[in-house]
């Protein structure tokens, strides 16, 4: 395991979306069986959440209402609503796309209770914050930074030592 909360490849493919809120006041599953499974917070009602993400449409992945009792980290020992992340084709789930939309979901649904602006601390975007903050969809705020990103991954081709796509049989793509 790379590490104690995250013990298998379902958990490390919903990682880096679900991170994004690990700074926030909602649990994203430590001190369950399923961290980065399962999000929640005492004020979330889970079928209400499922709905706007359902709506959302992340493709690769499916919402379960849930209610759970982390027993550690944020929230602890306090009944959360939430819901649990089904992965349904890893090939198509942008991750950080559902943490997006998570953060935007929480945002939209809970403005007094979510704290939003403790995202910045694991995005690290304060444009993206802001764009997420007064309601822009969090795919368009991604297909906005395309260019950027790919300006990005050019620039760090210099820097990489093994390559820029990992082959796990060996050798060079």
């Amino acid at each position: 395991n790379p590490s104690p909360n995250m013990r298998n490849e379902l958990e490390a493919i919903l990682y880096p979306g679900v991170c994004l809120l690990e700074a926030t006041n909602v649990s994203v599953g430590r001190g369950t069986d399923r961290p980065f499974e399962v999000v929640g917070a005492p004020w979330v009602e889970p079928r209400r959440l499922v709905a706007v993400l359902d709506a959302a449409r992340v493709p690769g992945i499916k919402y379960i209402p849930i209610y759970f009792t982390p027993s550690a980290s944020t929230n602890q020992g306090v009944k959360c609503g939430g819901v649990q992340l089904i992965l349904t084709s890893p090939e198509k789930l942008d991750a950080v796309l559902l943490g997006m939309t998570l953060i935007s979901a929480l945002h939209r649904m809970y403005p007094e209770e979510f704290e939003i602006d403790k995202v910045l601390r694991l995005l690290g975007n304060e444009r993206v914050l802001t764009q997420l903050k007064a309601g822009r969809a969090p795919a368009e705020i991604l297909k906005a930074g395309a260019s950027e990103l790919s300006q990005f991954m050019t620039r760090r081709q210099k820097a990489l030592i093994y390559g820029a796509t990992p082959n796990p049989k060996g050798g060079k793509r």
